[in-house]
């Protein structure tokens, strides 16, 4: 395993933009794979809280590129996705490999969701982490997907904003290609623990013609045990994660 600190630059407004923002990452590189996995932090993550127990860890059987979302987030998720297209195409030509799978956590999902707009190179399947429909969906427990109550319709007023945590809801996108989504079972900002919740999460999930989840029903939002111990990211019992998205990248 060999591994390298990678800004890459994107542009600011457009691939063609002259001004570029930094997106800083982790290339590990592992010879004896063919194999890429993309993934993309959460609102507000920083790359290297994911690097101990989940892109090195992954990186013993693939060659991983993990970067983060434009400042963390704190910007309009057209402008997220469109860094990661230019990413994408990049980390390809570095290691001259066409097979990729995007994973994604939390708002990291979104972008990657939003990033098939842009996108036309190929991708064997995408793998969510703490991924949700939309955050006002955190805030209905009613199981009929046409219900929305008074709080998730206030939330909902600020994915317009296509900003932040907010955009890209994954409810109005679908994957084509396998997707599967691993949903942690207690989960203090998603509210997963809640039965309900869990059940319009699901149901919306399924919608995608070739999906799958799992639930890892003692993790919180940053897959550790402890509520609000959130990095670094995946630290508690490293393998149930990891060996979930090994399987699912081998399958597809």
């Amino acid at each position: 395993m060999e591994k390298y600190k990678l800004r890459i630059q994107c542009g600011r407004s457009s691939p063609e933009d002259p001004k570029k923002v930094s997106i800083p990452g982790e290339l590990i590189v592992y010879p004896g794979s063919k194999k890429l996995l993309l993934c993309v932090t959460g609102f507000i993550g920083d790359f290297r809280d994911y690097l101990p127990y989940f892109a090195e860890k992954l990186g013993e059987d693939f060659n991983i590129y993990l970067t983060e979302l434009r400042r963390k987030g704190w910007a309009n998720i057209d402008n997220c996705s469109r860094d990661l297209t230019e990413i994408d195409k990049r980390i390809r030509e570095l290691l001259g490999i066409d097979e990729v799978t995007y994973i994604g956590h939390s708002a990291g999902m979104n972008a990657i969701a939003q990033s098939r707009k842009f996108n036309f190179l190929k991708i064997k399947g995408f793998y969510g982490i703490c991924a949700y429909p939309s955050l006002g969906d955190t805030r209905t427990r009613n199981i009929d997907l046409e219900k929305r109550g008074l709080k998730q319709r206030t939330v909902d007023l600020l994915g317009k904003l296509n900003f932040g945590p907010f955009g890209s809801e994954l409810k109005e996108c679908q994957f084509e290609e396998p997707v599967r989504f691993a949903i942690a079972g207690n989960d203090e900002l998603l509210r997963t623990y809640d039965p309900k919740i869990l059940e319009r999460f699901r149901k919306y999930f399924r919608r995608n013609p070739k999906e799958s989840e799992i639930v890892f029903d003692e993790m919180n939002h940053c897959f550790n045990y402890t509520p609000w111990n959130l990095k670094p990211f995946n630290r508690d019992k490293p393998v149930l994660l990891i060996e979930d998205i090994k399987n699912f990248v081998d399958s597809i």
